[in-house]
């Protein structure tokens, strides 16, 4: 069996949208089950579960989780899954009919791999660099995903229950509903290469993600290259090897002086336009200063992983590296 798990919050529209969507779903051979975790919503959506739950055309069951934050509402649901393997997506998401069929293949195929991302394009229109939209799409044929290479997001993967008894939860610290807003997929991903366990990409798994018209303005582009940074940092905690003054490491300040000249100089240049680029690595580095100079001196990130002891203990070590991997800055929600 798949189960399938979906956070949403204030989104009822795109959500009875996306849920009569799946009603269009070929059954995997397993069968499968819809987990919808209303994530404190305001708008109705906890009866609009109600309502489709009970016409009974999907395999819905609704659980509620008041506390804001998409990683509580899945951490509620993990536990209540019933399926071998768990795939996510959003509320705002479209779902491909051969979506389950073609992660059930693959995992029948690869009994190596413990995760599988699927294909997620942009729903149309220009996909800007920077921005926060997803468009994670490597093309038609399937392949491991490379170590700390670009990791599939949480809008189309699916993990064997196997990785969340080895490896916990996800950080609630991370993601939408918390200070950075994003990088809980990113994180568990990272998580799962740190063990050492395999990730593969599957085609024929295709969800599309809509681009949403306020992320195409420059400003939401800075705000979300701020947040990349804060979550980065946030990921590994401080590089311990690499010399700091305050906590941010020194290899940061000269990083952001050239960087505020540049910006300066473009504004007077009136070069804006062609520059914007380095404005947007400002804000990046401005994120990783902000969120290393705030964590605490004795910052675990380990501690911040729901399940982590229980991990510990089926000895499945967690190594932390003493970089923040530049390769997981995906630019995507």
């Amino acid at each position: 069996m798949i189960s399938v798990l979906i956070a949403t919050r204030n989104r009822g529209p795109q959500l009875q949208s996306q849920l009569r969507s799946l009603e269009a779903l070929e059954t995997p051979d397993g069968g499968w089950e819809l987990l919808v975790i209303d994530n404190g919503s305001s708008d109705g959506t906890a009866l609009l579960l109600q309502s489709l739950a009970a016409e009974g055309r999907l395999p819905l069951r609704a659980l509620s989780e008041p506390r804001r934050g998409k990683s509580r509402a899945l951490n509620l649901a993990v536990p209540a899954t019933r399926g071998e393997l768990l795939a996510f997506t959003d509320d705002d998401a479209v779902v491909r009919p051969q979506w389950l069929r073609a992660i059930e293949r693959a995992a029948a195929h690869h009994p190596e791999a413990i995760g599988f991302g699927g294909r997620a394009p942009a729903m149309g229109g220009p996909t800007p660099v920077g921005h926060g939209i997803v468009n994670y799409d490597h093309g038609d044929r399937d392949f491991e995903i490379k170590p700390f290479d670009t990791p599939p997001p949480g809008v189309n993967y699916a993990f064997r229950r196997l990785a969340f008894e080895r490896y916990g939860l996800f950080r609630e610290d991370l993601g939408p509903g918390s200070a950075v807003q994003r990088a809980e997929d990113t994180e568990f991903v990272r998580r799962l290469w740190q063990g050492g366990e395999r990730l593969r990409y599957v085609a024929d798994a295709v969800v599309q993600h809509p681009i949403h018209r306020e992320r195409l303005s420059r400003s939401f582009s800075l705000r979300w290259r701020f947040w990349v940074g804060r979550s980065n940092a946030r990921m590994a905690g401080r590089p311990h090897a690499a010399p700091a003054v305050l906590g941010v490491p020194r290899y940061l300040y000269g990083s952001l002086i050239r960087g505020m000249a540049h910006v300066i100089l473009s504004i007077i240049g009136l070069r804006w336009d062609r520059d914007f680029a380095r404005a947007q690595r400002l804000a990046y580095d401005l994120g990783l200063a902000f969120e290393f100079w705030s964590l605490p001196r004795d910052f675990d990130p380990r501690a911040l992983v729901p399940g982590w002891l229980a991990a510990r203990e089926l000895n499945a070590p967690i190594n932390q590296p003493d970089v923040v991997a530049p390769a997981l800055e995906p630019d995507r929600s």
